[in-house]
């Protein structure tokens, strides 16, 4: 996936996208450790990297070296995004990008997604948060049982997403 430049920011990012046991710099780097060479500890490359993520999302604390379990669980989510967004890539998926996190940290992962796709990059959302989908979105697919049950695109906004996500299915003729 990181070859063909798709980035995927799971749900459970303490079980599928940080590395508990690593520092803060070293999860974030991690995916472009190939390219910068193997040197995986004290990197000049993975410092600025570092400074990028602080810049980005408003990392905090910026302490590259700390473990990454000592964060919060909102920077823990800032961490796992800037680790994707920096990797450049050319689609990102995110699922529940937002969730159990603070709202200071919840504005700066939606700023840091607003500005992902104003570079032009394809972002994928899948969440149950109709205001972040209303932030973020320029069209919002509603799912039903596996199937399409509505499209929202024009005047998106959080009340029009739940209204359709709650709409009683249409009747089958």
């Amino acid at each position: 996936m990181i070859a063909a430049g798709i980035a995927l920011v799971p749900e459970e990012r303490s079980r599928d996208g940080l590395a508990l046991g690593l520092s803060a710099e070293e999860n974030l780097t991690l995916p472009r450790v190939r390219r910068h060479g193997r040197r995986l500890l004290r990197g000049d490359w993975q410092a600025r990297e570092f400074g990028r993520a602080v810049e980005m999302l408003g990392l905090t604390p910026p302490q590259r070296h700390l473990g990454v379990g000592s964060f919060s669980g909102g920077n823990q989510q800032k961490l796992l995004l800037a680790k994707w967004l920096l990797n450049e890539p050319r689609v990102v998926l995110l699922h529940e990008p937002t969730q159990a996190v603070d709202v200071g940290a919840r504005m700066d992962i939606l700023r840091a997604i607003r500005a992902t796709a104003r570079r032009g990059v394809c972002v994928l959302v899948s969440s149950i948060e109709s205001q972040d989908l209303a932030a973020v979105c320029d069209r919002v697919l509603v799912l039903r049982d596996g199937a399409l049950a509505s499209e929202l695109d024009l005047h998106l906004t959080a009340d029009a997403i739940t209204d359709a996500a709650y709409a009683p299915p249409a009747p089958v003729c």
